[in-house]
C-alpha cells in the first residue's frame, strides 16, 4: 500500500515538473544563424514549425552569408503566426550559388512571412526553355519568387503574404 502510494506521488510530481510528455504546442521559437548551413537548418526547422508563435530567425552577423541555392519557404498549415527573419544588416549573397550561376534567394510558397534590416544580392532566375512550339517557364523573381498557394488545387495551404521592411535589393535579376 505505501509503495503504490508513493508511485502515485512520484507521478504527480513528475508531471508537476513537465516530464509526462502531455505536449502543449511552443508559444515561439527563435533562431540565431551565422552562416549559410544555419540559415539552411533555420528554414527548414521553420518550415516544420507547429507551435502557436511566431518562428523567428535573427542574424548574428552583419557580414555576408552565401547560400548554395535558393531557400524554400513553405509553412505548415498550423503556422497561422508566420516567420520573421531580421537581418541586423546582414546580406545574403547569391552569387556563388548553383556553382557561380547563381540562384534567386527565397521562393516563397506560402505563409505569412516579415523580413527586416537585410540585403538581397546578386539574386538571379532564370526562364526555362520552352520545347515544341510551347514557350518555355518565366525567369521571375530575381530576389525573391512569391507564389500564389491558391494556384495549386486541391492542396490546403495558407495564404501568402509578404512584408519587407528596410530590405534592398542589389544587382539581382530575372531573365
Amino acid at each position: 500500500m505505501r509503495d503504490s502510494l508513493l508511485s502515485r506521488v512520484a507521478v504527480f510530481v513528475l508531471c508537476l515538473g513537465g516530464g509526462c510528455g502531455w505536449a502543449r504546442p511552443a508559444a515561439a521559437q527563435s533562431y540565431n544563424v551565422t552562416t549559410a548551413g544555419d540559415l539552411a537548418a533555420a528554414i527548414q526547422a521553420a518550415n516544420a514549425w507547429t507551435g502557436s508563435g511566431p518562428f523567428t530567425i535573427n542574424f548574428q552577423t552583419s557580414g555576408t552569408i552565401q547560400p548554395s541555392a535558393q531557400m524554400v519557404i513553405g509553412l505548415t498549415l498550423s503556422n497561422t503566426s508566420g516567420l520573421v527573419i531580421n537581418g541586423n544588416g546582414g546580406t545574403i549573397d547569391m552569387a556563388a550559388a548553383n556553382g557561380g550561376a547563381g540562384d534567386r534567394a527565397f521562393f516563397i510558397a506560402n505563409g505569412s512571412i516579415a523580413m527586416s534590416n537585410l540585403t538581397i544580392a546578386n539574386g538571379k532566375a532564370i526562364g526555362g526553355h520552352g520545347g515544341n512550339a510551347a514557350g518555355g517557364g518565366g525567369g521571375r523573381g530575381g530576389g525573391i519568387f512569391v507564389a500564389n498557394a491558391a494556384a495549386i488545387p486541391g492542396i490546403p495551404q495558407l495564404p501568402t503574404s509578404v512584408s519587407l521592411t528596410d530590405v534592398f535589393f542589389l544587382n539581382n535579376q530575372a531573365n
